[in-house]
C-alpha cells in the first residue's frame, strides 16, 4: 500500500494526516502503526488436510509462503509447530504463524489424519474379521499385514556375507524368520541351495524364503565363496578377487593394487574397515595376504574378533581397535606376527588389570611394540 502525506501548521503544533487510506491514529498507536495495518498473508500450497497410513514417517506438503506489504516476502519467518505422533492413528494439526515489523500476526492450520492400514479395524487391536491380534504398530515399520522379515546370523550375530568358507569347511549360518502377526516362522523357511559341495571351489548362493498367512513372501541370499587355505595363502586371482569383493561389500572400500605386490602376498597399505557400524568382522578374506602393512577396525560395534584367520600372517605391523564394544579377546593367534610395533585397544571395556597387562604384552614375540590401553 503507498500512503501520502500532508504537513499542516496549526497552533505551532506540526501535524501528519494520511491521505488515500482515511487512517488515522488511535490513543494507543503510533502514527506508523496507524498507518500500516495490512496484516502479513500465509499462503498454504497444497491441500490443507492430508491423509497418512500409520507407519509412514512424515508428512509430504507442497509447500507455504507468506507476505507482507511493507516487509516484503517473509516466508522465512514462519514458525511451524506440529503435534503429530506418528506411531499413532488420530488427526493433528500443523500450525504456520509469522508476525510483520509492526507485530501484526496470521496464523494458518494444516489438518493430518493418520489412519490404520487397510484390513485393520482400530484400536480395538481387531482385524477386520474381529479377530483379536498384536498391537498394530510396532516401531514405525511393521503392523497387521506387513511383510514378515528373515535375519541370517552367524555367530549369534546378523550376518548379510558374503562368507568365505576354507575347502571343506562347515557352513554355519544361522537363521530366524518373523513375522507381526504370524510370530515366529522360522519352521516353515525354505531353503535352497544350500547343499553346495564345500569340498569343491567356487561360488555358490544359499537362498532363504518364507510366506506369512497373509501371503506376504521375502526372500534373503547369501553368497558364500569356498577356496582352500592354499588358495588363499598363495593369493591367487580367485582368493584375491574374493578378497576385493569382500573389501568392497564389507568395508565399502576400493583395493589399491599399487601397494599389493602378487608374487610375495605382501600389501604394503592399510586394510580399513574403520567406521562402518560393524557388529561382526569375518578376518577370513585378509588371510590371503603374507604381509599387512596395517589393520584399522576402529570406530564400530565389535564384540569380539576372531583372530584365527590371520594366525598364519608373517607381518601386521599396527592393528587399530579403538572405540569398539570390545572386553575379552584371544590374541594368542597374533603371537607369532614379526615386526607388529602397535596395539590400539583404548575406548573399549578391557579392564585389564596391571598383571593382565603384562601378561598380554609378554605373549608377543616381539618385545618393542606398544599397546594402547
Amino acid at each position: 500500500m503507498q500512503h501520502t502525506f500532508k504537513a499542516l501548521i496549526f497552533s505551532g503544533m506540526l501535524l501528519f494526516i494520511g491521505c488515500g487510506d482515511g487512517t488515522t491514529p488511535t490513543n494507543n498507536q503510533s502514527i506508523e502503526d496507524a498507518l500500516d495495518t495490512d496484516k502479513p498473508k500465509i499462503k498454504l500450497e497444497g491441500a490443507d488436510k492430508i491423509q497418512i497410513t500409520l507407519g509412514t514417517t512424515n508428512i509430504s506438503e507442497s509447500g507455504y509462503s507468506a507476505y507482507d506489504e511493507a516487509d516484503g516476502d517473509l516466508t522465512s519467518a514462519i514458525k511451524r509447530e506440529n503435534n503429530i505422533d506418528f506411531t499413532k492413528v488420530g488427526e493433528y494439526k500443523v500450525t504456520y504463524t509469522v508476525e510483520d515489523t509492526d507485530g501484526n500476526k496470521d496464523t494458518k492450520y494444516r489438518y493430518v489424519t493418520i489412519v490404520n492400514p487397510v484390513g485393520f479395524s482400530g484400536s480395538d487391536n481387531t482385524n477386520n474379521l474381529g479377530n483379536s491380534v498384536v498391537p498394530y504398530y510396532n516401531n514405525g515399520q511393521n503392523y497387521q499385514g506387513s511383510a514378515p522379515e528373515i535375519k541370517l546370523l552367524r555367530n549369534e550375530r546378523e550376518f548379510n556375507g558374503p562368507l568365505y568358507l576354507g575347502l571343506g569347511a562347515e557352513y554355519d549360518i544361522a537363521y530366524s524368520a518373523t513375522d507381526f502377526e504370524d510370530g515366529n516362522l522360522g519352521q516353515i523357511v525354505n531353503i535352497t541351495g544350500a547343499n553346495f559341495d564345500s569340498n569343491k571351489a567356487g561360488t555358490y548362493t544359499v537362498t532363504y524364503s518364507v510366506t506369512d498367512s497373509n501371503k506376504n513372501s521375502v526372500s534373503k541370499s547369501l553368497t558364500v565363496i569356498v577356496g582352500s587355505s592354499s588358495t588363499w595363502n598363495t593369493a591367487t586371482p580367485t582368493g584375491l578377487d574374493g578378497f576385493i569383493s569382500w573389501y568392497s561389500s564389507e568395508c565399502g572400500q576400493t583395493f589399491n593394487k599399487a601397494l599389493y605386490n602378487e608374487s610375495t602376498g605382501r600389501y604394503n597399505g592399510t586394510i580399513s574397515c574403520s567406521s562402518k557400524n560393524l557388529s561382526y568382522v569375518d578376518l577370513e578374506p585378509m588371510s590371503v595376504f603374507s604381509s599387512i602393512n596395517s589393520i584399522d577396525l576402529s570406530n564400530n560395534n565389535l564384540e569380539d574378533i576372531d583372530f584365527t584367520p590371520l594366525q598364519n600372517t608373517y607381518v601386521v605391523q599396527k592393528i587399530i581397535l579403538t572405540s569398539n564394544n570390545l572386553s575379552n579377546i584371544d590374541f594368542s593367534p597374533l603371537y607369532n606376527l614379526h615386526n607388529i610395533n602397535e596395539l590400539w585397544l583404548d575406548k573399549n571395556n578391557f579392564n585389564y588389570t596391571l598383571e593382565e597387562r603384562e601378561a598380554l604384552y609378554s605373549g608377543f614375540n616381539n618385545k618393542s611394540f606398544i599397546i594402547y590401553f
